[in-house]
């Protein structure tokens, strides 16, 4: 019973997924136009920027790398919305000392760095087999079973930072690390973001928590 309420929750939220049967930039660009037009959408994640190709059929890899993050900033600066676009690491990485990613990871990384406004890594030394984590002075900061790192390599008008994070294999589910939270599907119902199930409120009146 709990599980048909979320489904029928979340079909109706709007969140629209397009699998595109192209994988051309100026195409993509111009189905987030026509979404943003029919749905009014205000969020939109690429999955991934490398799959994505240009025109320019004469530039390497890096420069249409740089061509297409280029791109997704001028069509969020016009639609005014925001565009997430994630991204391949390296596999050099798994090979070093420590495997926390960083922004020379991405791959085609030059022209991505130069581009992004913010780039987020999350990051879980538990799949590393790695069981504590360390601090700036490599010292013990707590266990990893069950946490993650987001790191804001970069950060324009932001700041760079890492902060702990709860993660939930189960649900691949991402939460702050402190506290769990819900959020309203209706006015009878909140879903609990520990769970992904709906819970029914006892009353219409009581407040809804977030």
């Amino acid at each position: 019973k709990k599980i048909s309420k979320s489904i029928t929750a979340l079909s109706k939220a709007p969140i629209y997924i397009d699998d595109c049967k192209t994988n051309d930039l100026n195409s993509l660009c111009n189905i987030i136009r026509s979404m943003h037009i029919q749905y009014g959408i205000k969020q939109v994640f690429i999955d991934y920027i490398q799959l994505i190709g240009t025109d320019k059929k004469n530039a390497n890899r890096e420069e249409q790398l740089g061509d297409i993050a280029r791109a997704f900033k001028n069509i969020a600066k016009e639609l005014n919305i925001n565009v997430t676009a994630l991204s391949q690491l390296n596999r050099e990485l798994t090979k070093r000392g420590s495997p926390e990613p960083k922004m020379s990871d991405l791959r085609g990384s030059g022209q991505l760095e130069e581009a992004a406004d913010v780039i987020l890594f999350p990051y879980r030394p538990e799949h590393y087999g790695i069981t504590e984590f360390t601090n700036e002075m490599g010292q013990p900061d707590g266990s990893t079973i069950g946490k993650a790192n987001l790191i804001i390599a970069k950060g324009r008008n932001i700041g760079v930072a890492t902060m702990r994070m709860r993660f939930d294999k189960e649900f691949t589910r991402f939460a702050d690390e402190h506290n769990s939270f819900s959020y309203a599907t209706d006015d009878t119902t909140t879903m609990d973001a520990n769970t992904g199930f709906l819970n029914e409120k006892t009353s219409k009146d009581e407040p809804t928590p977030f």
